[in-house]
């Protein structure tokens, strides 16, 4: 069985591009409509509706605007209803106002709906006419998607004495002309009509490909649009399935059609698709579910006034009733439903359509008599009028050369105030700017002295020498200086969203735990604080999103700190999650004195600090409430403020929904506990070249000589402190007087016996003079120091793509701030590796002379050979053999020849290529997971290959993770 729209109801419902028709719309609530409605005759004749011309002039009296809009509203209400012969009525008079505005589009568009009405009313003459005065109207103002509309109507409706096969190419032709165009309008509607055409004629193969079109379509839509197109389409499938004789397909897009309506509201599809479901379902048998829905298509109808559908429901309950073996009931709806018809059918009578034209002709003859006596009055006047228009134009000609003096006057002080406007918005863009980038050089200068800070108490925690008293006073000092290091960390996360750089990093997550255990850390501060903490989790304890989880902790950690910082004792905070649907919802709320309603709307602006007059001075940096708005919206996200002053506030963020995959969530979050808790216990520490300072005047004799570039003085004399102890240490303030030590020191070394040559240099990056950078440079491509270990220190993290050209297993990097320990292992790796070197080189060295450069020839070997490394890390099968073999050398000789260039033996080499590589993803956060980056560098062992990288680089894979 298949059920398609009634032919008269077509051009009401399916007339328009992208809506069904306004039928299906909810109209906005205006005061004109329901004054009409109430006046509306119960019989309409063509004089019975003057009433509306004069509310409607009533309102708008001559101002065009208002009364083409009224007029169109009041109209496609009158549709809404199914009174169209009051709808035609009111669309005269739109064509009459928009004739005389010289308003061509709206007036042809007006006959538009004036082609549907007479359509829907039966009369095919009048219907043609319309259409055909909008398409000249469309073609003379150069509209071609509307004159396509006209176009494409036309050739459907010459369907009635066409044959199909003679209308579709036409029709294809009018389709390749709006694709060249790019007139996605046109294209739409025409594949609407197409759907409608070979649905109707049964030519369901090209019904599937038109469906499929505009399926495709409703991909790049959104909102509205998007859901007309998906209701069009799904309807058509319903078509497809019913020709197909597939009736639970059909009825399983008659449902989607329902779940489409819950977004956005059309009741003509609502009707139609109840009414389908009930004959289906019948036809299936299922006879209480079919009743279900064709009592919902009644309550539909009744609603919108619909006496057709309704005749049209009262008669499929008739056939039900007969079919179920009750006449008596057959025959009560079946008279209903007649009374539903002539019902509406009364509607019409009385209006005489050809005589309501006829009159409308009369009354244009009528005003065009009337303008043309007008013209003949003006002609006589003119000529008795022309002295005193003379002198009037005289003296309109001396008011027009004053005028234009003043207005030429104003126009240059108005240019004036635009440039001055322009050079204060200029000055005001270059105040913001400057403070951006004083707000970022500020932060990352505070990390040198955080490493001054954090360094000396995590070396006197670890002591194992301080009392209760001064071990409690330096864990406070501790962590006072990390919520500093974050505060910075903060504004350096501003500043890379304000200049695009910030991105997300994603990994799937278990919601629960994460959830809980960033609350859990507010714990101890709420007993101190005598404030109740609540955690509320109202989803799925299993529940994996796919979730920035840096960001999402520090949001969290944000609006839980400012909750605690304005509760006062005995007071309440509490942590809700709610599964939403399409969102996570985290709401913090707190029971403090709340925030003012002046400054609700302004909390999230970046440093505002409150404006009322009695408000405490509380200090505050106001970037942490601005950083939470940044990072959720760069997520996908929002969050949104409520508070009332004395009760307290509340907070409220929705995160998107990106579910994955729970066993590869699980994966990953049981895989980073077990390395995180692993790695401490099984890591061997750093193991210094020497463990204790030597003691007599011969110490420096044993002591490699590490020379420290660094042009600030304190965290000079730091690095002085900690090295001190282990090394004889050099000291410089920049490149230049770095590269005179080195330069002395190479002199004197024959007769300073007692101050062993440079074996590392650690150079700060950013220094006057001569920075880091052109500090490597110079001794890179210098034969004398070309081998020396160099270990760069920077308080910028992107500053470490730069250093790429750094050899592996020789230099190394590292970032402010940093701990001892990630430093003397650092150190440690790289004089070993040195030592090695050298005594390689000695080996061979000829007595009496100097040891010789690298030649260019071993350059381009050790680059082949680090490229083939490169290539075949992720291979696990690769191993000394296997390298000997590729580069046709023996193991010795292998073994002979990188410990010349490089100081490492072949394997040495290959864990530190893999390390280095390691180091490179984890990084960059090309990966989510520890076990993948493991894989990508050929380890098969995700906990041996934590244990490597931090015996090479002082931390552990997932510290690096979380590095930004």
């Amino acid at each position: 069985m298949r059920i398609v729209i009634e032919p008269l109801l077509l051009s009401l419902f399916c007339g328009i591009a992208f809506l069904p028709g306004l039928l299906a719309q909810e109209q906005e609530t205006d005061d004109l409509w329901p004054l009409i409605e109430s006046q509306l005759p119960e019989q309409v004749s063509d004089t019975s509706l003057q009433f509306i011309h004069s509310l409607v002039r009533g309102k708008c009296g001559d101002d065009y605007s208002c009364l083409y809009q009224n007029y169109s509203y009041v109209q496609s209400n009158l549709e809404r209803v199914f009174n169209l012969p009051a709808a035609l009525y009111v669309g005269v008079e739109l064509i009459r106002i928009a004739k005389k505005a010289n308003a061509l589009d709206d007036e042809a568009e007006a006959h538009v709906d004036q082609y549907r009405f007479f359509d829907a009313t039966g009369d095919p003459r009048l219907s043609m006419t319309s259409l055909e005065k909008a398409g000249q109207l469309f073609e003379k103002t150069g509209n071609l998607s509307r004159l396509t509309y006209v176009k494409q109507t036309q050739l459907q409706n010459s369907l009635a004495f066409r044959d199909i096969d003679e209308v579709l190419p036409k029709m294809d032709s009018l389709f390749e002309q709006a694709k060249s165009r790019g007139d996605t309008a046109s294209i739409t509607s025409l594949l609407i009509r197409l759907i409608d055409i070979t649905k109707g004629h049964g030519r369901f193969e090209e019904l599937e490909s038109y469906l499929e079109a505009l399926e495709h379509i409703a991909t790049n839509k959104t909102g509205k649009e998007k859901h007309s197109i998906e209701l069009r389409t799904t309807l058509g499938r319903v078509e497809l399935a019913q020709s197909r004789g597939d009736l639970a397909e059909a009825i399983h897009q008659c449902q989607k059609i329902l779940k489409i309506l819950e977004k956005t509201q059309n009741r003509w599809f609502e009707y139609h698709s109840f009414q389908l479901l009930a004959e289906m379902e019948w036809e299936r048998g299922n006879r209480a579910t079919a009743k279900s829905y064709l009592e919902q298509a009644e309550q539909v109808a009744v609603g919108l006034d619909l006496l057709m559908q309704l005749g049209i429901v009262y008669g499929i309950k008739s056939r039900f009733a007969e079919e179920e073996g009750q006449p008596a009931k057959a025959l009560a709806y079946l008279k209903q439903k007649l009374l539903y018809e002539e019902e509406w059918k009364s509607r019409s009578e009385g209006f005489n359509m050809q005589a309501f034209y006829l009159e409308q002709d009369k009354e244009q003859l009528e005003v065009e008599k009337q303008r043309q006596q007008l013209e003949l009055d003006l002609k006589n006047n003119q000529l008795r009028n022309s002295i005193a228009i003379g002198g009037l134009l005289v003296l309109l000609a001396l008011s027009l050369g004053i005028g234009f003096y003043y207005q030429r006057k104003r126009k240059t002080e108005l240019r004036q105030q635009n440039i001055l406007i322009q050079q204060q918005s200029e000055r005001l863009r270059n105040l913001d700017e400057t403070k951006s980038r004083f707000f970022a050089n500020v932060s990352h200068e505070l990390r040198t002295p955080l490493t001054l800070i954090l360094g000396p108490i995590k070396s006197a925690l670890g002591s194992g020498t301080l009392d209760n008293r001064n071990f409690t006073l330096l864990k406070k000092a501790q962590q006072s200086s990390e919520d500093l290091l974050k505060l910075v960390a903060s504004i350096l996360n501003l500043s890379k969203l304000e200049h695009g750089k910030l991105e997300l990093r994603e990994s799937a997550e278990p919601m629960f735990p994460l959830l809980q255990r960033i609350v859990s850390t507010f714990e101890s501060h709420a007993e101190r604080s005598g404030i109740e903490l609540t955690f509320i989790y109202k989803a799925e304890k299993d529940l994996q999103l796919k979730i920035d989880r840096e960001k999402v902790e520090t949001i969290l950690n944000n609006l839980l700190s400012n909750a605690f910082k304005f509760t006062a004792k005995s007071g309440k905070v509490s942590v809700t999650v709610a599964d939403k649907g399409n969102a996570l919802e985290l709401v913090v709320e707190d029971s403090g004195r709340g925030i003012s309603q002046n400054d609700l709307p302004k909390i999230f602006n970046r440093f505002y600090q409150s404006e009322e007059k009695n408000a405490p001075t509380e200090g505050g940096t106001g970037i942490g409430l601005a950083l939470c708005q940044e990072l959720v919206q760069l997520m996908g996200g929002s969050i949104r403020a409520e508070s009332t002053v004395g009760k307290g506030s509340s907070f409220y963020v929705e995160i998107p929904r990106k579910e994955v995959m729970r066993t590869f969530a699980v994966e990953q979050s049981l895989e980073r506990e077990l390395l995180d808790g692993q790695e401490v216990g099984e890591t061997a520490r750093y193991a210094p070249v020497i463990l204790e300072p030597d003691k007599g005047v011969n110490a420096n004799r044993h002591r490699p000589t590490i020379l420290v570039v660094e042009d600030n003085h304190s965290l000079r004399d730091y690095l002085y402190t900690i090295l001190g102890t282990r090394f004889h240490v050099l000291t410089a303030e920049n490149g230049k007087e770095a590269l005179e030590i080195l330069q002395s020191q190479k002199e004197s070394s024959s007769s300073n016996k007692d101050i062993p040559p440079v074996s590392l240099v650690i150079s700060d990056v950013m220094m006057p003079i001569m920075d880091g950078f052109q500090l490597m440079e110079k001794l890179k491509t210098d034969d004398r120091y070309n081998r020396l270990p160099l270990i760069m220190l920077t308080a910028r993290a992107d500053i470490r793509d730069k250093l790429k050209a750094l050899r592996i297993g020789v230099d190394d990097y590292l970032t402010k701030p940093f701990d001892e320990e990630e430093l003397l292992v650092r150190i440690t790796n790289l004089l070993e590796n040195y030592a090695i070197r050298q005594e390689a080189l000695n080996e061979d060295a000829v007595p009496g002379k100097e040891i010789p450069a690298i030649s260019e020839q071993d350059r381009q070997w050790l680059e082949t050979f680090e490229t083939y490394i490169k290539e075949n890390l992720s291979n696990e099968m690769v191993n000394v053999p296997d390298l000997a073999r590729q580069f046709a050398m023996s193991e010795s000789s292998l073994l002979r020849q990188l410990k010349y260039l490089t100081g490492l033996t072949p394997a040495k080499y290959l864990l530190e290529m893999r390390l280095d590589k390691a180091r490179q993803l984890l990084e960059n956060h090309v990966y989510n997971s520890i076990s993948q980056v493991a894989s990508e560098v050929g380890y098969q062992d995700a906990k041996s290959f934590s244990r490597s990288f931090k015996n090479r680089f002082g931390k552990s894979p997932s510290e690096f993770m979380g590095r930004g």
